[in-house]
């Protein structure tokens, strides 16, 4: 294989907004749009390798600055088969930042862009050079209708909708105001969708331990599949003394940024269901360690979805004990090749590269300065 085809040439990023159909309301937030940071390498050669994360706020533009000015300039000459080597001295050279945030997903999209990078110069999949993949489908839940925003009769429609689209899960958004409104929702879903439907619940850490004791042992009436995020991230003890008085699963990490807090929540017992990010890790190598941790504790991975279904898509692919993805459609018609759905199923992509290059055209239509 050609070096040219490796060689980083040109590093640039670029900040779009998408509209998002509707508010978006979880307990701690609510979404009108949704920002999309992307990067993109190009080799000697001229080929592009891609990678994204995404955000809303502020988050996305405060890191576009850190990546242009701290990341990116580093990079041109750099081989792209060689990103192990350039993430930790990026890393460890700027963790003056802060051990996490800036300076893990500063070099987040990079390095995915280098995978992409190297699948593409390949001409496989990106699963492909994870260690081949494992199933031919990804069993998939849907997010997308069960927010808090939503009245009862919305959310209704719209879990019914997913069904009727052949998503075997939803996950509906608790910690309100009033957690009684919010079994009240859980049951009116449940007895809309019958048995056979997994239902997934999700706090978003607006609870404390407190009122995570009084309140998760009621999920339990209506067959919970997890409870996601129930207490600060970073809360080892707490979670390991939830966990342990309560029947329902609990899911988390998806805010956790190194591979040791989750190896320390699993030695805890912290967690039943490992839910690493891609994003918030720094890239797909450190997800692929936290993979591996999981194994060897027996739990099976959830990847914590939001909007990178087009990176899960292939990390499920390889991933023996990936359970299923999360589906939220907000951005999935910017790819150039978005993820395909076949009766609540993601099919596993057969086109080379990372499924994350970005519609040129749309560069420029969503682009914010």
């Amino acid at each position: 294989m050609s070096t040219d085809t490796q060689t980083i040439e040109t590093a640039r990023s670029y900040l779009l907004r998408v509209p998002v159909p509707h508010l978006r309301v979880d307990s701690q937030s609510t979404l009108e749009s949704w920002d999309v940071l992307a990067v993109e390498l190009v080799s000697a050669s001229g080929l592009s390798g891609w990678g994204y994360q995404c955000g809303f706020g502020a988050a996305m533009a405060s890191l576009k600055h850190f990546i242009d000015g701290a990341i990116l300039p580093e990079l041109t000459g750099r081989d792209a088969s060689c990103h192990r080597q350039w993430w930790s001295e990026l890393y460890l050279q700027r963790h003056h930042t802060g051990l996490n945030g800036p300076a893990i997903q500063g070099v987040s999209s990079p390095e995915v862009a280098a995978w992409d990078l190297m699948a593409r110069a390949a001409d496989v999949p990106l699963w492909m050079l994870l260690g081949g993949r494992c199933r031919d489908r990804i069993l998939c839940y849907d997010t997308n209708g069960g927010w808090l925003g939503y009245a009862l009769d919305e959310l209704l429609e719209n879990v019914k909708r997913s069904v009727d689209e052949g998503f075997r899960g939803v996950k509906v958004k608790i910690g309100s105001a009033d957690f009684s409104e919010d079994l009240r929702r859980l049951e009116a879903v449940r007895t809309a969708l019958g048995d056979d439907i997994m239902i997934a619940t999700d706090v978003n850490n607006r609870w404390d331990l407190q009122t995570a004791l009084q309140c998760a042992p009621a999920l339990a009436d209506f067959d919970v599949a997890w409870l996601e995020e129930p207490l600060y991230p970073f809360d080892v003890r707490g979670h390991a003394e939830l966990a342990s008085r309560i029947d329902t699963p609990l899911l988390h990490g998806e805010n956790l940024y190194e591979p040791l807090m989750i190896r320390d929540m699993l030695d805890a017992g912290a967690l039943d269901i490992v839910q690493p990010s891609d994003m918030k890790l720094g890239g797909l190598s450190r997800w692929l360690e936290v993979a591996a941790l999981a194994r060897t504790a027996g739990k099976r991975v959830v990847p914590a979805g939001w909007t990178m279904l087009q990176i899960d898509q292939h990390l499920a692919a390889a991933t023996p004990h990936c359970w299923m993805v999360e589906s939220i459609p907000w951005i999935r018609d910017i790819f150039v090749e978005p993820a395909r759905f076949e009766d609540g199923y993601l099919l596993v992509p057969e086109t080379p590269g990372a499924s994350t290059a970005i519609k040129p055209e749309l560069l420029e239509e969503y682009a914010i300065s």
